[in-house]
């Protein structure tokens, strides 16, 4: 198995407020994967939106080196013209349940879109929900 190799990196820096890299990497043969990072030193825009792309979470996939570079171009100008927004937070909660099988539920995070908690009931995996939604507030 061979090891990913970075394909390109670009540094976006914009003053002292933010700073993002975009990153393009050979995950494999005929496989790339391009990411936007947060590269702030607090790693305050984890999890934000900019655009259609989550920070951190979101990964563009190409079978070709070409399409590779056509995604990091497009994340590129997305990086320097956009500016990142917080997830919504419109009233819905950040942990919700989601149902992945008959009884297999999971408490999901809208911000990281992670899966925790596994349970074997709605309700069980409701009072998982709820209690992060709790902890999560200021």
């Amino acid at each position: 198995m061979r090891i990913a190799r970075i394909v390109r990196q670009t540094p976006v820096k914009h003053g002292d407020e933010w700073a993002l890299v975009v990153s393009t990497v050979q995950v494999g043969f005929r496989a790339y994967e391009t990411t936007i990072f947060d590269d702030t030193p607090d790693k305050r825009l984890e999890g934000w939106k900019l655009g259609d792309v989550v920070i951190e979470t979101s990964r563009e996939k190409a079978s070709t080196r070409e399409e590779a570079m056509e995604q990091h171009r497009e994340a590129l100008y997305a990086a320097r013209t956009e500016t990142p927004k917080p997830p919504a937070t419109d009233e819905q909660p950040r942990f919700t349940v989601q149902q992945l099988g008959p009884r297999d539920f999971y408490v999901y995070d809208s911000v990281t879109c992670l899966s925790y908690d596994p349970r074997f009931t709605r309700a069980g995996a409701q009072v998982a929900a709820n209690y992060r939604n709790a902890a999560s507030k200021p």
